[in-house]
């Protein structure tokens, strides 16, 4: 995770309002926050390795003046290159899997089996010669997992390596609720 921070400067400036957008270097640019008022974009992609450009526009507040300014990023590959990874994220309870490139023309997902057998699997994603990110999810705490890669292009389907994952204890925190009631005096 990334955090850029823009900053702008100038006469009659108001409150300025910024934009974010990323994408591929090279590529039409995908806006993550349309103008408004926070300067500061926490970022990142499990798309694929590459390179990046993260592009900030500050607009004035009464719209009449703007400054753009990009930047590359370049993101590097989770996998080793013959052996796939798992990866936590921030949340406790949610991965990456990642695993290397598989030839064009295939599919992969990643499946994952919980102590009792049940089996969920992400989407496919069709193989691009890069490497290949699922984010697992909907994992309980404390138990523990085997994961393995699903590589198919035609019947039977192919198999990875089974990779073993034990989710830490994670307690979640209750719930407050308030309600506030109309009351009428009389």
């Amino acid at each position: 995770m990334v955090t850029w921070t823009a900053s702008a400067s100038g006469p009659n400036l108001g409150t300025p309002t910024y934009r974010f957008r990323a994408g591929l270097a090279g590529t039409p640019l995908h806006t993550i926050f349309d103008y408004g008022p926070n300067s500061s974009l926490d970022w990142t992609t499990i798309e694929r390795e590459g390179t990046y450009e993260i592009e900030v526009t500050a607009r004035s507040g009464d719209s009449a003046q703007a400054a753009s300014a990009s930047v590359l990023m370049v993101m590097t590959t989770l996998a080793t290159k013959d052996a796939p990874v798992i990866t936590s994220t921030a949340n406790p309870l949610v991965f990456i899997y990642s695993a290397p490139a598989c030839p064009l023309g295939q599919v992969l997902s990643a499946q994952f089996t919980s102590p009792e057998g049940y089996v969920q699997s992400t989407p496919a994603k069709a193989c691009n010669g890069f490497s290949m990110n699922f984010y697992l999810a909907g994992m309980r705490s404390k138990a523990q997992y085997s994961i393995q890669q699903m590589e198919a292009h035609e019947t039977p389907a192919t198999t990875g390596p089974p990779l073993e994952l034990t989710t830490r204890r994670f307690l979640s925190p209750r719930p407050r609720f308030r309600c506030w009631l109309p009351l009428r005096l009389r």
